[in-house]
């Protein structure tokens, strides 16, 4: 077997070690009392909480897209046509794609998004969400787009329209 034999100095270090461990793991005599302050935290759009009818949806959605008010004939057509789709978010992805396709559709193209991606965002959120993005949402946004060179303009104005934000008031 192998002996192990400590020196005295070895013993002394060991001993020194452990008196200190001791004494630094006593507890402090001072007892500390932590206390919370209620904070109230919401989110941008949390204030929005009256949700839009799909009369009021499809009105505001050709206005954002149009930039013009909707023909109450064709928002009566758009209506039926939504009353036989029982899925309400696939109702409103077709009413989206729809207005989309129109070649009257006011959405910039890529070359006027990629000018200047800053005021593009900014822009977006006035024109849906009726806000200015925080500056978190405009960093976001902007770096999300910048590093995607073939995301188009009208998937992110699809995905705003789409947005629980833009269901309310």
């Amino acid at each position: 077997m192998l002996a192990f034999r400590l020196t005295l100095y070895q013993k002394a270090s060991l001993l020194s070690l452990g008196i200190w461990l001791m004494l630094a793991c006593q507890p402090e005599d001072d007892h500390y009392v932590y206390g919370l302050n209620q904070v109230e935290v919401e989110g941008e759009g949390a204030q929005k909480t009256q949700a839009k009818s799909m009369r009021q949806y499809i009105a505001v959605l050709h206005t954002n897209i149009f930039q013009e008010a909707i023909n109450p004939a064709e928002l009566q057509e758009i209506e039926e046509a939504i009353a036989s789709i029982g899925d309400k978010t696939l109702a409103r992805r077709m009413v989206i794609g729809s207005f989309m396709r129109n070649p009257n559709a006011k959405v910039p193209t890529m070359d006027e998004m990629r000018e200047d991606i800053h005021a593009f965002v900014q822009e977006t959120y006035i024109r849906f969400l009726i806000r200015q993005p925080t500056q978190a949402e405009l960093i976001f946004m902007s770096n999300f787009i910048e590093a995607r060179p073939q995301l188009e303009p009208h998937i992110i104005y699809t995905t705003f329209a789409l947005s629980d934000e833009y269901q309310f008031y």
